[in-house]
C-alpha cells in the first residue's frame, strides 16, 4: 500500500505545475512541476526511505527462512536467532513507517490528496489496520525487549550485531560510503549502551521499568536495521556502478544512493532523541495513576 502511495504521489509531483524556483522572479515565467520544489523531494524520498528500506527487511527475511533449511546445525541456528530477533521489526517498522510514508503521500498531492478522485484517501485508510492487525507496535516490542534482546545470553542480539559489523566491514571497499558506514557504526554503540541500560532494570527486578518504553526502543532498533538495509543497498548500488552501466541504470543506481543517503541524514539521527528519553532515569509512564487522567 505504501508502495502504491509513493508512485502515485511521485505521477503527481511529476505532472502538476504549481510556484516557480524560490529566486525566479519573473511572474510571467510558466509555473513548474512540484517535484522541482525542494520540499517535495524531501517528501518523496522519505516515502522510497521507508518503502524500499521495509521491503528490503521483509527479503531478508525470508532469505534466513530459506537458510535456516539448508546448511549445518550451527548455520540454522544463526539463521534462526537472526529471523527471531528481526521479525518484531518486520511486522512493527514497515507498518507504522507505512502510516506516515502515505500519509506523506497524501500531502504532496495537497486537497486533492484528500479526495477520492485519487487513490491517497483510499491508501491512507487501507493503511491504517497494519499496526493493529500484526499483533499491535506494543507486542511487537515487548517480544523484542522482553524476550528476543535476551535470549540465550543476547545470542540473537550478537548474530544481529555481527551481520550490521560485516556490512560496515564491506563499505571500506568504496570511499563515498565510508563515512555512511561510520554512522551506523555510531548508532550500533549507541544501541548496546541504552540496552545494557534497560536490561540493568531487568537485572535489578524492576521490570515493569524495563518494558514500559519498549516501543520507543522498538522504534530505535527499527531504524538502525532500516539504516542497515540501506547501506546494503548502497553497496551493491556502488559495485553496479563500477560496472559501467547503461545511462539509465546508472540513473538508477545513482537514484538508490541518495536515497540511501536521505535515510542517513534524515532518519537515523532521529535515534539520539529516542536513547535519550530510554535512558533516562525518571518512569513517567509507570508513576502515572488512573486518577491522574480525567474527563
Amino acid at each position: 500500500i505504501a508502495s502504491a502511495a509513493y508512485y502515485a504521489s511521485l505521477e503527481y509531483a511529476k505532472e502538476r505545475p504549481q510556484g516557480r524556483r524560490i529566486m525566479e522572479k519573473d511572474p510571467s515565467k510558466p509555473q513548474i512541476p512540484i517535484i522541482e520544489h525542494a520540499d517535495v523531494k524531501r517528501m518523496l524520498l522519505f516515502q522510497r526511505a521507508v518503502v524500499e528500506g521495509s521491503l528490503s527487511l521483509l527479503l531478508l527475511c525470508t532469505k534466513y527462512v530459506d537458510l535456516m533449511r539448508d546448511g549445518d546445525n550451527d548455520q540454522k541456528e544463526r539463521y534462526k536467532f537472526l529471523l527471531d530477533i528481526l521479525t518484531p521489526v518486520a511486522k512493527s517498522y514497515p507498518s507504522e513507517m507505512g502510516n506516515l510514508s502515505v500519509s506523506m503521500g497524501m500531502q504532496c498531492l495537497g486537497g486533492y490528496g484528500y479526495c477520492d478522485e485519487f487513490p491517497l484517501e483510499q491508501y491512507y485508510r487501507d493503511m491504517r489496520i497494519h499496526p493493529i492487525h500484526e499483533g499491535t507496535t506494543g507486542i511487537q516490542a515487548m517480544d523484542l525487549l522482553g524476550r528476543k534482546v535476551v535470549m540465550k545470553d543476547g545470542r540473537a542480539l550478537n548474530c544481529f550485531l555481527e551481520e550490521l559489523e560485516s556490512t560496515i566491514k564491506s563499505t571500506g571497499d568504496f570511499a563515498d560510503l565510508v563515512p555512511y558506514g561510520e554512522k551506523l557504526k555510531v548508532a550500533i554503540e549507541k544501541l548496546k549502551e541504552v540496552t545494557a541500560a534497560l536490561v540493568a532494570f531487568a537485572l535489578k527486578g524492576e521490570i515493569e521499568r524495563y518494558l514500559a518504553d519498549a516501543v520507543l526502543y522498538l522504534e530505535l532498533f527499527g531504524t538502525i536495521t532500516i539504516g542497515w538495509q540501506w547501506l546494503l543497498q548502497g553497496t551493491t548500488a556502488s559495485r553496479a556502478l563500477e560496472a559501467s552501466p547503461s545511462t539509465s541504470d546508472v540513473k538508477f543506481y545513482e537514484g538508490k544512493l541518495i536515497a540511501m543517503k536521505y535515510f542517513f541524514h534524515y532518519e537515523l539521527p532521529k535515534i539520539e532523541g529516542l536513547a535519550t528519553r530510554l535512558m533516562d532515569g525518571e518512569a513517567i509512564t509507570n508513576t502515572m495513576e488512573i486518577d491522574h487522567f480525567f474527563d
